[in-house]
């Protein structure tokens, strides 16, 4: 009989200040979108009035940050903002959390699925990702 061993291998939680992204959305708007988004996540946002934006991007900040913690990398080893991004699952529009580029290489080392859920009120957003590698055996 084959077990699944499921082992948690990456941790990360992230709090943003949505006033904090508000300010930047308003300073530099498409500049800051397209530096720190991809996909979907740019795509959506543009649909949204500014409070509803800066609530949905801070909740994104806070993902991207806690996902690099969980990795172990930080914004470091050519990990940038762009190479994790927040979708939706189109059924129930739950987050999920996805990686490319140097991101992806090192999530592929060291993991098999990855984990996120977000959450913000009135002043802040937060994130939390956890990484887990399951092997047969």
């Amino acid at each position: 009989m084959c077990e699944d061993k499921r082992v948690i291998v990456g941790l990360g939680c992230d709090l943003v200040c949505i006033g904090r992204v508000k300010k930047l959305l308003q300073r530099h708007g498409e500049r800051f979108i397209c530096r720190l988004f991809v996909g979907e996540e740019r795509t959506r946002v543009r649909t949204l009035s500014l409070e509803r934006a800066s609530a949905f991007l801070a909740a994104r900040v806070a993902a991207k940050e806690a996902a690099v913690k969980a990795l172990g990398t930080g914004f470091s080893q050519g990990i940038s903002w762009q190479d994790v991004e927040v979708r939706s699952l189109a059924e129930s529009s739950a987050p999920v959390i996805g990686f490319s580029g140097k991101a992806q290489e090192r999530f592929l080392r060291c993991a098999t699925h990855a984990y996120v859920s977000l959450s913000h009120e009135k002043e802040h957003a937060v994130a939390v990702v956890v990484l887990e590698k399951r092997e047969t055996g």
